[in-house]
């Protein structure tokens, strides 16, 4: 078993830190850790509606309600579907909520759901026997379409207002243009270079298939979808649900495979212990507390 949160490799508090945080390298990848927090996770499940049905139900239930509701949703065999939160940690600088918040979220979703006429059903979870842990895995690498999209408005604000200026900051964040199918050398102005980063989309989604393909028969693998919603804004992203066998070899093997789907971080729980961690690719991520390490 691989001690996430051993305090001897906690590095020190530092000013302006919400949560507890570590640097560690682990299969060669440079990562943050955020947490241990206390786990804590809440589960609807509803009788009837699709997984897009659940996903407008939710945005209601979140402009109802005023609250933010982090979690994601999955299409169970036995035809309902359920809507998982967890509580975990986010950014260095911005503290856990307590437990009470995330349940009178859920509540309130719960209540706002059968106003509707549906069954909803709320389980709090409770600590696993067995020795496992859940990591909760995007699918798309979104950031590249965010980066292009800063590029853009980064031209329209004349930030960069020379074309050597654009393509040095392309090479920098973006990477090889060619690897996008791009030719940024046949532009002769700014506003050429703006049409062609217009054209392509920057956005790559992943499939279940290739993370089955790189994982062995211990690792559990559930298709399901982040989806985050609050009154200012809601986010959705493909993802798949893993559970395998809490082990050093077997933690390795997912920063592997977050790191080759270029995600900025991702969620682990310890379900046997009630620890909750964000693990951040350095490489990859936009944690605005960069500063920090």
């Amino acid at each position: 078993m691989f001690e996430y949160g051993d305090p001897l490799r906690r590095e020190p508090q530092v000013e302006g830190a919400q949560v507890p945080f570590s640097h560690r390298e682990i299969a060669h990848v440079a990562l943050r850790i955020l947490g241990p927090e206390k786990m804590w996770g809440g589960e609807l499940r509803v009788e009837g509606p699709t997984p897009e049905g659940m996903e407008r139900l939710l945005d209601w239930a979140g402009q109802n309600s005023g609250r933010r509701l982090p979690g994601y949703i999955i299409d169970e065999p036995d035809g309902s579907v359920s809507y998982h939160v967890s509580r975990l940690p986010r950014r260095v600088t911005i503290p856990v909520p307590p437990e009470e918040e995330f349940l009178t979220a859920v509540q309130a979703a719960q209540d706002t759901i059968r106003k509707q006429g549906l069954a909803c059903s709320l389980r709090i979870e409770a600590m696993s026997d067995k020795e496992e842990f859940r990591v909760i895995l995007g699918l798309e690498e979104g950031y590249f379409e965010s980066r292009r999209k800063d590029l853009l408005q980064q031209i329209d604000d004349f930030t960069l207002t020379s074309v050597q200026e654009v393509k040095d900051v392309f090479l920098q964040r973006l990477g090889n243009p060619a690897d996008w199918g791009i030719d940024l050398d046949s532009a002769t102005s700014v506003s050429a270079l703006r049409e062609i980063l217009d054209s392509v989309s920057m956005s790559r989604l992943h499939s279940v298939k290739e993370v089955l393909a790189e994982l062995s028969k211990e690792f559990n693998v559930t298709p399901c979808t982040i989806y985050s919603v609050a009154p200012e804004y809601t986010y959705r992203e493909p993802a798949v649900r893993i559970v395998a066998p809490d082990t050093e070899a077997n933690l390795e093997k997912l920063v592997l495979l977050a790191a080759r789907f270029h995600q900025a971080r991702f969620s682990l729980e310890r379900l046997h212990t009630g620890e909750a961690f964000n693990i951040e690719i350095l490489a990859d991520s936009d944690n605005t507390a960069a500063k920090f390490g």
